[in-house]
């Protein structure tokens, strides 16, 4: 069950549906509406990131309400302990909160057009893990947040459903390190991230699982979570927040 916070230890990720309530995604929806054609970042093939809000201050610009919900929600799993450990742990005193926050625009279009293959390293939709949030290589743990999203799909006869984020638990990929060739197991390790993650498509879609979020669901994951773009058929606008121990 990918909504069961009991779960997130072993599996490193849970789903929150309709954690986002319709006012709080409004003025969020608002806050991109205003800023999409005049701050945006970077563009990798079919995503284009927007904003770049640094700290908790800016992310209440957008939305006071979001702040507090995502505080909420962080500060609970935190004290039923239940936030999956970090690799390198941060030290005593040291305390979660939010540290940035970007929208991630993707054109099903463009992005159709980048993937050429479904084992080449082509498209956003590959295989990867998120790289550190800041210079000093700190990792972060991720909210994922779905905005909006199109009501038709771009392929005939895919269903609407057809979205949005596939993730390998922790657990699963431990298993298919076992079964796979000695020379890439331990690319396969949770502890092995980087930019580009390089196995296989097919072997990591076995163990993945499908996310299909609507607006105002949310996604938690741990920052050695593997995870993979999956609607590149759907153009939509999600929400990434990065959350992380301060620098005491």
């Amino acid at each position: 069950d990918i909504e069961s916070t009991l779960q997130l230890p072993a599996r490193g990720f849970v789903v929150v549906r309709q954690a986002i309530p319709p006012e709080t995604l409004a003025e969020i929806w608002t806050y991109y509406q205003e800023h999409a054609t005049h701050n945006r970042e970077a563009e990798f093939f079919g995503r284009t990131y927007v904003g770049n809000m640094a700290g908790p201050d800016a992310v209440s610009e957008m939305s006071s309400q979001l702040l507090e919900r995502l505080r909420a929600l962080v500060a609970d799993w935190s004290a039923d302990d239940l936030l999956p450990p970090m690799r390198r742990m941060p030290v005593p005193g040291a305390k979660l909160d939010i540290v940035s926050a970007q929208f991630i625009e993707l054109d099903a279009e463009r992005e159709a057009q980048s993937c050429e293959s479904d084992e080449d390293l082509t498209c956003s939709a590959d295989w990867h893990f998120d790289g550190p949030y800041n210079k000093f290589g700190d990792r972060s743990y991720r909210f994922w947040i779905m905005v909006n999203r199109s009501t038709s799909s771009m392929l005939p006869g895919l269903p609407q459903d057809h979205s949005n984020i596939i993730l390998a638990p922790s657990s699963a990929l431990r298993e298919l390190a076992e079964r796979l060739p000695p020379a890439v197991q331990g690319r396969a390790h949770p502890r092995y991230y980087t930019r580009e993650f390089k196995m296989p498509r097919t072997a990591m879609d076995s163990v993945g699982c499908l996310v299909v979020a609507e607006p105002g669901d949310l996604l938690f994951f741990h920052p050695d979570i593997a995870h993979r773009t999956q609607d590149s058929a759907v153009t939509r606008v999600a929400l990434g927040v990065e959350v992380a121990y301060d620098r005491v």
